[in-house]
């Protein structure tokens, strides 16, 4: 792998672990929502999980390109990357807004 693609890669990574970590408190808290708010929680932690796995299966892809192609395929991780993002800051924002 080119140094760009490894660096690339590993920011990534460092992204997901993170967002990881912020999904987890989130998944503590929501065991202790009251009931109405528990079910939107569970089915928005599930979303995110299944934007997760989205984005690690883009990387993984992003891994096995060809040097050549790599660019192109870093577009579609982008546009993953912040879907995912965006998943987990909306699931924190709307998880303040309630528990307040």
């Amino acid at each position: 792998m080119g140094t760009k693609r490894d660096a690339y890669v590993e920011k990534l990574q460092g992204n997901i672990a993170k967002w990881n970590g912020e999904l987890d408190e989130i998944e503590v808290k929501a065991k202790h929502a009251k009931d109405d708010a528990k079910v939107e929680f569970n089915k928005l932690i599930e979303e995110i999980k299944a934007k997760r796995l989205s984005l690690e299966g883009k990387i993984t892809e992003l891994k096995n390109s060809s040097e050549d192609a790599w660019e192109d395929v870093k577009k579609g991780v982008d546009v993953a990357r912040q879907v995912l993002g965006q998943a987990v800051n909306s699931a924190k924002e709307k998880f303040t807004a309630l528990v307040r």
